[in-house]
């Protein structure tokens, strides 16, 4: 017999969606719901602009979608409504769920409670959704409740106030962090299985209290660009992400004020990718930095470029465009936060480096040919062929949920 799964998430999953946890989303519901093992139902939340988009029916998913208004006045009824979210640092959520889209969230929720459907299992997916854990207690007393941190929410918060100078960021991000910790960790701890997506995330739970027999890895999906032949043209150094996203906007700023003047050769460029770039990085164009925005296809970038940096400044949990730019072989200069909860060994599959002459010194090493990329480019694709294949993890998360 099927069991029922009533899967509750922050962002909607369909096949294009082009953020990372999307895509962890959008492949554990399909992958799921393809073993014909369980009943899944889906309450998430989408931009308008995102309704055309949602396959669902097409993998005979049901659902049903919070939308979120793009016009002008729900746009400002929005914004007035998240004031508190934003300037809060006691805000019952964080700033992770901003108000408004946690009403629609709630009354999701409500909406299907009078459908007198109660579920074996509930899967809250983003911390946003661990954090209503209170409410899906009191709606689905009988239910086992899955929780999916795509990333260990508070650690993100705790390297926002250990970034920042500014005395009054500093103190607003501490407090957050706190109260968040300890929230987190002790919804975590009410859940009945917790999934996360690399062994360090599951260390730290282990490390803060979490009951390591509860905390388990689930899949990682990460677009494979292995079938590339790697023919490097030029001397291009790549950065891609949704540059929109402050911790992308702060890294290529710090690789560009930091890294670049560090650089002698004039034929290197810095070529930025992703969509959504801010103001202050379209201003730092010039012959050779270029804010492309965003592109469809990554691919070429990936074949023909000297190397990828991704000095990350900020983030939590493993980072998805890290794992592509591995499959495809290009060499991947990053840092701790970069690799963190990417087995991957410095010199053999990737580059390590923190500080701005480190990253100068191995880019000249690759123009120089005093390391062997192509090495670099075998060891790396061997490596996600091994330690990333997702079919595996996924399968082992499926007998876990059926002996719950």
């Amino acid at each position: 017999m099927k069991k029922s799964i009533l899967w509750i998430s922050s962002f909607v999953p369909y096949d294009t969606v082009d953020h990372a946890g999307g895509k962890n989303h959008n492949y554990h519901v399909k992958y799921m719901n393809a073993t014909g093992k369980f009943n899944i139902f889906l309450l998430s939340r989408c931009y308008e602009r995102e309704i055309t988009k949602i396959d669902l029916d097409k993998y005979k998913i049901p659902n049903k979608i919070a939308v979120i208004e793009g016009d002008r006045f729900h746009s400002l009824i929005r914004k007035i409504n998240n004031i508190g979210s934003v300037i809060n640092p006691y805000h019952k959520y964080f700033g992770l769920l901003p108000n408004y889209q946690g009403k629609k969230v709630v009354k999701l929720i409500r909406e299907y409670v009078k459908t007198g459907e109660q579920p074996d299992i509930v899967i809250l997916q983003w911390t946003q959704m661990l954090l209503l854990l209170p409410l899906i207690k009191e709606c689905f007393p009988n239910s086992k409740v899955v929780a999916i941190e795509e990333d260990v929410a508070f650690l993100g918060y705790k390297r926002k106030y250990e970034y920042v100078n500014n005395a009054l960021k500093k103190a607003f991000y501490k407090c957050r962090y706190q109260r968040l910790k300890k929230v987190e960790i002790e919804n975590l701890n009410k859940t009945d299985l917790i999934l996360v997506n690399n062994k360090k995330d599951a260390k730290l739970l282990s490390e803060n209290h979490c009951s390591k027999e509860k905390v388990d890895q689930i899949a990682i999906y990460y677009d494979d660009y292995s079938g590339i032949e790697r023919k490097p043209s030029n001397k291009n150094i790549v950065f891609f992400g949704a540059m929109g996203r402050l911790e992308n906007h702060l890294s290529a700023m710090w690789f560009i004020e930091k890294v670049f003047p560090l650089i002698k050769d004039k034929e290197v460029n810095f070529v930025v990718l992703g969509g959504g770039p801010h103001k202050e990085l379209l201003q730092k164009q010039n012959d050779r930095i270029k804010i492309l925005g965003f592109v469809k296809d990554i691919s070429p970038y990936f074949g023909n470029s000297l190397c990828l940096a991704a000095p990350l400044v900020l983030g939590a949990g493993i980072k998805v465009k890290i794992l592509e730019a591995l499959s495809s072989g290009i060499p991947v200069l990053t840092n701790k936060i970069g690799i963190e909860g990417i087995p991957a060994k410095n010199g053999i599959e990737y580059i390590h480096c923190e500080e701005p002459m480190e990253y100068a010194k191995a880019i000249n090493n690759l123009i120089n040919n005093h390391i062997d990329a192509d090495a670099l480019t075998e060891n790396a694709k061997n490596f996600m062929m091994k330690e990333f294949e997702p079919s595996i993890r996924m399968d082992h998360v499926v007998k876990r949920l059926l002996e719950l």
